[in-house]
């Protein structure tokens, strides 16, 4: 039984991650943080372009780099932070053993019920 509420409270974790994932808007951040590298290794490859304007416009673009990247870091740890609240919300609400000390969090059912339960819903809120 208590496996089988593991599996039930992954599951919740993991929607609630996937849905906070949605609303931060992470996938236009990581889109974002791709296009700024992109647009740096251009400047680098390119031949038409000195290395006197590279030396001036590289440390701007590793700047936008950087700060996209702890935006999506800021956002990945709420994230992350909602799924902990819930699992350990919901583990003491239901009076689940091993929650006090985290043991859920590295046991086979929470994970793939997250897993499953992540992927599932992630691919359901995608088509709806």
């Amino acid at each position: 039984m208590n496996e089988v509420l593991a599996v039930l409270i992954g599951v919740a974790g993991a929607v609630v991650f996937v849905e906070a994932f949605i609303r931060f808007n992470a996938f236009s951040r990581i889109g974002i943080l791709i296009a700024q590298a992109r647009q740096s290794m251009r400047v680098v490859a390119s031949s038409a372009v000195s290395d006197h304007w590279k030396e001036k416009v590289l440390p701007r673009y590793a700047g936008r780099i950087l700060r996209h990247a702890f935006v999506f870091l800021l956002f990945l740890a709420v994230a992350l932070a909602l799924l902990l609240a819930v699992t350990f919300a919901l583990g003491w609400a239901l009076n689940l053993p091993g929650i006090e000390n985290g043991e859920i969090l590295y046991g086979w059912p929470f994970n793939l019920g997250a897993l499953g339960g992540g992927c599932l819903y992630a691919f359901i809120r995608k088509w709806r």
